[in-house]
């Protein structure tokens, strides 16, 4: 599945935090959603000009298999234009720190 999200906050605050956290689940119609692991991105790598990684999903403690996957994220920065148009989109989730 394709995300898109907007991180809005300053460079400060985002040292503050050391950088992002993502919480990954899985998606059940019917029932709960289920923890796939987790990825850090550290905030020296978000305030790159631009890129593009894979990160190794760490697995829950209680997980039988090891290999949880992969998370590929793209990010850059965006500016007016990018703004205006992801607003316009609906299709975006803000996020503020």
């Amino acid at each position: 599945m394709r995300s898109t999200f907007v991180l809005n906050c300053d460079a400060k605050t985002l040292f503050g935090y050391g950088g992002i956290h993502f919480k990954l689940f899985d998606w059940d119609f019917i029932g709960g959603h289920d923890p796939l692991g987790h990825v850090f991105v550290e905030a020296k790598e978000l305030c790159q000009e631009t890129c593009q990684k894979e990160y190794r999903i760490i697995p829950p403690k209680d997980r039988k298999e090891p290999d949880a996957g992969t998370l590929s994220i793209h990010f850059r920065r965006a500016n007016e234009a990018d703004e205006i148009l992801l607003k316009d989109s609906g299709a975006v989730n803000w996020v503020t720190m």
